[in-house]
């Protein structure tokens, strides 16, 4: 389910818009939401990986490493 959930987020991403084809009230939405979309790919994705190869101490909130 995750793998499927970040790979519709990626394919989605692909087909966004540009800023300049976004109407002028929407323009701060859109980023926030394309960046945070984006930024949870990023994260998404290594996740993904360290979980199914059964890695799951080394997932982790980064605010807990010290």
């Amino acid at each position: 389910m995750f793998e499927c959930l970040l790979e519709d987020i990626s394919e989605r991403l692909v087909d966004i818009s540009t800023v300049e084809n976004v109407e002028s009230p929407s323009v701060a939405l859109f980023v926030v939401t394309s960046s945070w979309l984006e930024t949870a790919i990023r994260a998404g994705v290594p996740l993904g990986l360290l979980l199914t190869k059964d890695q799951h101490s080394a997932v982790g909130l980064l605010d807990s490493v010290q």
